[in-house]
C-alpha cells in the first residue's frame, strides 16, 4: 500500500472519530478526494429588537442568537413572521405578523430543529393606540361635574384605560372599546384636548376631541358652622360661614334640608337645623352654581334626646343614704354615652343601668324633698312629681359601700376590709347572721373583721354601731366559695 494512501486512510478514520461526516472518493493511487462538513446545532435565540411593536404586524425584528443559518421560519408564539432573511449565522430579521397583544416567544426554526424558549426571546403586541373620534357634549362647567361621553376606537384595555382633559384626569362611570362617559375635573375656563390613554399609547390631538369649559361662578365652600351641635328634634339656628354662599338655595344637613335659610352675605348664612337621628352630619349649601363639598369643619351633631323621669321607687329612704332605688324612665341611654343621676344636687352611685331603668344607691343626705334627676349629653330631665324621693331623718347608721376581699372560703378565717362611712363605735359585724370575730375599726370609714365559718353562698354584710345596722346592698356582700 503506498504510502500517501495510507496517510490520507489514517486521516479519514480520525475525522470520523471526531464525528463529522467524511466523504471518500477515487481511491485509487493517490486519486482520494474527501469532503467535510461540520455537523450544524440546534438554534439559540438570545435576543430580539426591537422588544415590541403593534399587535396589527409589520414590525421589521432582528433576532440574535447562534446556529441560525439555513433559517426557515420565524414564529411568534405560534404564528409565522414573512420575509425572513438569514444575515449570518448569529442575527436573522423577520417582519412580525399580525396578533394578539400580549407577550410571546420568539422561535427560531432550521434544519436542526427549533429554539428553546427564553426570557431573551420575547416580544410584546401591544394593542392598537386608541383614537378619539368625538366628543359629547362640547362644553361643560369650570366648575367640572358635566357627563361627558368621549366616543373612539380602540378605546378600552381591561382595567387601563384612562381619560385626560388637558392634562386632568377625568372619573370614569362606564367603558367599552368604543364609548367611554366620565365626569369632567373642575378646570379654568378655556379649550381642552380629550386624550384617551392605554398601553397600545395616547390618542393624537384632533378637533373631533375638543372640549370647551365655560367660566362660571365657582361652587360654595363651606369653612365652618357655630353652634356645631343641636338636638335631634331640630330647631337650632346654625350659622354656616364659608365663600360664595350668594343664592344659596337650600342647606342641607346630611342629606335633610334644613328650614329658613337666610343669606346674610356672600361669606354667611343662617338656617335652622332639621329633626334628625342622633349622630354626626356633613353640612353642605347648594347653589346654582353646584353643591359644596365635605368639610369636617361643617359636621352639625344632633344630641339624643333629653331623658326623662317617670318613676322612683322605693319613694322615700333613710337621711343615712345606701338604699338600693330604681328609677324608670326614657331616653336615659345607660352604656352608650356618659350619664349621672343627682338626687337634687347630689350625685348617686350607679350600679345598673338601661336606656329605660338605672338602680343607685341613695346618698347621704338631709331630710327633706328632692328631685332625682338623669343627666345625658342630651341634656337634663326635667323635675315633676314622679321623680320625687324623700330623704327621712334617721341616726347616723353605718352604711357599707365596699368588702375586700369579696369572697372566700366556706370555713371561714379570711381577713376582710370593710369600707364605708360612720363605722365609728362599730360593736358587730354579721355574716348574713354570723358574727365575724377579730373586729378591728382603722377609721370612720375602715375596719377590718375575720370571717366566720359560713355556707356556699353570698351573705350579706351588716355592720352594727350603736346608732343602728347598716342596710343591705349590693356591694355589701360576701361570698362564701
Amino acid at each position: 500500500m503506498p504510502t500517501g494512501f495510507r496517510r490520507r486512510l489514517w486521516l479519514a478514520l480520525r475525522l470520523t472519530a471526531a464525528g463529522l461526516v467524511v466523504g471518500l472518493a477515487g481511491i485509487s493511487g493517490v486519486g482520494l478526494s474527501a469532503t467535510v462538513a461540520g455537523a450544524a446545532g440546534v438554534p439559540v435565540v438570545s435576543g430580539v429588537s426591537p422588544g415590541s411593536g403593534p399587535a396589527t404586524g409589520g414590525t421589521t425584528v432582528t433576532v440574535t442568537g447562534a446556529n441560525l443559518t439555513g433559517a426557515t421560519e420565524v414564529l411568534f408564539g405560534t404564528v409565522p413572521g414573512t420575509n425572513v432573511t438569514v444575515v449570518s449565522d448569529t442575527e436573522v430579521t423577520v417582519v412580525s405578523p399580525a396578533q394578539t397583544d400580549g407577550l410571546y416567544n420568539v422561535f427560531v426554526m432550521t434544519p436542526a430543529g427549533k429554539s428553546a424558549a427564553s426570557t431573551g426571546d420575547q416580544f410584546y403586541f401591544a394593542p392598537p393606540v386608541p383614537v378619539v373620534t368625538g366628543v359629547s357634549p362640547r362644553s361643560g362647567s369650570s366648575n367640572g361635574g358635566t357627563l361627558v361621553a368621549v366616543t373612539g376606537t380602540n378605546l378600552h384595555v381591561v382595567g387601563t384605560s384612562q381619560v385626560l382633559f388637558g392634562t386632568l384626569v377625568a372619573t370614569p362611570i362606564s367603558i367599552s372599546n368604543t364609548t367611554i362617559v366620565v365626569v369632567s375635573p373642575r378646570q379654568a375656563a378655556g379649550l381642552y384636548n380629550v386624550f384617551v390613554k392605554t398601553p397600545g399609547g395616547k390618542s393624537a390631538a384632533s378637533t373631533a376631541d375638543w372640549f370647551t369649559y365655560v367660566a362660571e361662578p365657582p361652587a360654595p365652600i363651606v369653612s365652618g358652622i357655630s353652634p356645631k351641635s343641636g338636638l335631634g328634634a331640630g330647631g337650632t339656628v346654625v350659622t354656616v360661614t364659608g365663600t360664595y354662599l350668594t343664592g344659596a338655595t337650600q342647606v342641607l344637613f346630611g342629606t335633610v334640608p334644613g328650614t329658613n335659610v337666610t343669606v346674610i352675605s356672600d361669606t354667611e348664612l343662617t338656617v335652622t337645623s332639621p329633626a334628625e337621628t342622633s349622630g354626626t352630619y356633613s353640612v353642605y349649601v347648594v347653589t346654582p352654581n353646584g353643591k359644596s363639598a365635605t368639610n369636617t369643619n361643617a359636621d352639625f351633631y344632633i344630641d339624643p334626646p333629653p331623658p326623662t323621669v317617670t318613676g322612683v321607687s322605693p319613694r322615700s329612704g333613710s337621711s343615712n343614704g345606701g338604699i338600693v332605688v330604681t328609677i324608670t324612665g326614657t331616653n336615659m341611654a345607660g352604656g352608650t354615652f356618659p350619664f349621672q343621676v343627682l338626687f337634687g344636687t347630689v350625685p348617686a352611685r350607679v350600679f345598673y343601668d338601661s336606656s329605660t331603668e338605672f338602680m343607685v344607691l341613695s346618698p347621704r343626705q338631709p331630710a327633706g324633698l328632692y328631685n332625682v334627676f338623669v343627666k345625658t349629653p342630651g341634656g337634663k330631665s326635667a323635675a315633676s312629681e314622679a321623680d320625687w324621693y324623700t330623704v327621712v331623718a334617721e341616726p347616723p347608721a353605718p352604711v357599707v359601700t365596699d368588702v375586700y376581699p369579696s369572697y372566700g372560703p366556706a370555713t371561714g378565717g379570711t381577713v376582710v376590709t370593710v369600707t364605708g362611712t360612720l363605722l365609728t363605735g362599730a360593736t358587730e359585724v354579721l355574716f348574713g347572721t354570723a358574727p365575724g370575730t377579730d373586729l378591728t375599726v382603722v377609721s370612720d370609714t375602715e375596719l377590718t373583721v375575720t370571717t366566720p365559718p359560713g355556707t356556699e353562698g353570698l351573705a350579706t354584710v351588716y355592720v352594727v354601731t350603736p346608732d343602728g345596722e347598716s342596710t343591705s346592698n349590693p356591694t355589701s356582700s360576701f361570698d362564701y366559695g
